[in-house]
């Protein structure tokens, strides 16, 4: 399985490199573009700095800048992006105390020799570590226990279609392999001593699919849930710890569903027809959620906020969203709708015979984001920017409900965020105010980058 993954991961590369009970229905106020500023040379070395970026470079590095994106401090420096020779670094993730930095690389000299790491260092580039490496297991996705003390990682495994998921410590040692499945979600216990893990997919297709919490307290000791999951990818754990989210079929009826910790539902926040995705407020005061009129692997639908004391309902503005994030004051939401649109073709010059139409051929199109901010107490948008997506962004987009549970793109004081994108003639690691009232400003040259938590 590794062996057939090599051509795909070169390709990767080269693709990434060379562009993923009441209800308030408000106005949309999506302006047109071309209204916001331009973003002045002095703003990024005069405004006040919130927090770092990582980001993997245009060479397939690891870097760690603040939000002027002058002088980067580089952590990796030996990637190499051939076809016969390479390594790539992937998905850098902080730390929750924005300490440390997490990554990944693959590497191979040739087909027969793929090699897989994981490292942590520190966000001063020192104490760099290899927590992890294997001939036969390729990482897929990193999360920090909330302690900052353990990451828990899974892995495809050669000549299996199971992903593994194991935990390491940060600083280095044994990894242990904590269960199997596939596919496989998870959200960490706020006090870091267990996992609740959704694998299997849905009931619907697979009878084995299990809600579980996983204590690692003592070993591995698993607590199957009384439910079925239905048609989601990760579940999501209150900030305290004391109820979580979820999606399932009980008795033939699929909803999202509040429950505590042994499992017993609390209050079905909406029956779905389809497929879902969910995440909690940071003051875990409200629940957003987008609810498909499909089962897919992409979401797509309207983008609510529940209020969990009221049991009230606010809807956003746009519809056809597909991935969403909370700002860190639980006041705002950015989110994402995904637009195919035909590519603009040159005027033919005059004298130039037109086509016929048996001629012509079928129109070229090209994949968009629109990115929206939206107050979650009105539902009322704002359209921040329209772009081309790099291929590690789109992925994260793809699995935004996972990659929310250990990642951020927004600034700690919420007054920016971070893309990574083809906007404005160029491609790279972007910033966007999220106020909207100035243009987003190319950082560095870059496929992926995370804003610290602190």
């Amino acid at each position: 399985m590794i062996k057939k993954l090599y051509p795909i991961l070169v390709l990767v590369l080269i693709v990434t490199l060379g562009v993923s009970a009441c209800q308030a229905k408000p106005q949309s106020t999506e302006a047109p573009r071309g209204l916001s500023l331009p973003q002045s040379p002095l703003l990024a070395m005069l405004e006040r700095k919130s927090g770092l970026i990582t980001y993997v470079g245009d060479d397939g590095n690891i870097y760690v800048v603040n939000q002027s994106g002058t002088n980067p401090l580089q952590i990796t420096k030996d990637a190499k992006l051939t076809q016969a020779n390479f390594r790539r670094y992937f998905f850098p993730t902080w730390s929750h105390d924005s300490k440390s930095v997490a990554f990944y690389s693959v590497s191979a000299k040739n087909q027969a020799d793929l090699k897989s790491s994981i490292f942590t260092v520190g966000s001063d580039g020192k104490n760099l570590v290899e927590t992890f490496t294997s001939n036969a297991r390729l990482p897929v996705y990193l999360s920090w226990s909330p302690d900052s003390k353990s990451l828990s990682f899974i892995t495809s495994t050669d000549g299996s279609n199971s992903m593994m998921l194991s935990t390491v410590p940060s600083s280095g040692g044994t990894a242990q392999t904590v269960d199997v499945g596939s596919p496989y979600y998870w959200d960490w216990q706020p006090d870091s001593r267990g996992i609740l893990i959704h694998t299997g997919g849905a009931t619907e297709q697979d009878k084995s699919a299990r809600l579980s919490f996983l204590s690692l307290t003592d070993g591995v000791v698993e607590d199957r849930l009384g439910l079925s999951p239905s048609f989601f990818q990760t579940p999501d754990l209150s900030p305290d710890g004391s109820q979580m989210i979820l999606a399932t079929n009980q008795d033939g009826k699929k909803s999202i569903v509040l429950a505590d910790r042994t499992g017993r539902v609390q209050k079905t926040i909406e029956e779905v027809a389809g497929s879902a995705a969910f995440s909690w407020s940071p003051d875990g005061k409200r629940v957003a959620y987008i609810a498909s009129t499909q089962a897919q692997n992409i979401v797509r639908g309207k983008l609510n906020f529940y209020d969990v004391a009221k049991g009230t309902k606010v809807t956003a503005d746009q519809d056809k969203i597909s991935a969403f994030f909370w700002s860190p004051d639980s006041k705002q939401a950015v989110y994402f709708a995904i637009v195919q649109e035909p590519v603009t073709t040159p005027t033919p010059s005059k004298g130039t015979p037109a086509p016929t139409p048996e001629d012509q051929p079928a129109p070229e199109t090209q994949l968009y984001l629109k990115m929206y901010i939206t107050d979650v107490t009105s539902g009322r948008s704002t359209l921040l920017a329209r772009f081309v997506p790099t291929r590690d962004f789109f992925q994260l987009i793809q699995f935004f409900d996972q990659y929310a549970r250990s990642g951020t793109i927004w600034a700690p004081d919420g007054q920016n965020l971070v893309v990574a994108a083809q906007m404005s003639d160029s491609q790279g690691v972007f910033l966007v105010p999220s106020s909207g009232n100035t243009e987003p400003r190319f950082l560095q040259g870059g496929a992926m980058a995370f804003w610290s938590w602190k």
